[in-house]
């Protein structure tokens, strides 16, 4: 939890740190799309190969992003569990 943070909201809600979290994933994930796609933009200017490169920069930049994303929202493997599976313990 940030040091800093509010502890309440406006309205009562309470501040959940996750959000800052998600919010700097979404960041993190357009941010990869706009300069895999920025870069493809300028090769293709510069090679006269318009529109292929911007097209294979965003879709490198999609992909790239899109893994980067799941792997660090989905929880972590609990080496305890015998079956080697995901998340909380079902009780």
């Amino acid at each position: 939890m940030l040091p800093d943070a509010p502890k309440e909201r406006k309205g009562g809600a309470p501040a959940d740190p996750q959000y800052f979290r998600y919010a700097g994933l979404g960041m993190q994930f357009a941010l990869t799309f706009l300069a895999f796609g920025a870069l493809g933009y300028w090769l293709d200017g510069e090679l006269g190969t318009s529109p292929w490169l911007l097209l294979m920069g965003i879709a490198l930049g999609a992909t790239g992003a899109f893994i980067s994303l799941v792997r660090k929202v989905q929880p972590a493997r609990d080496p305890s569990r015998e079956d080697g599976s995901r998340g909380p313990k079902k009780p």
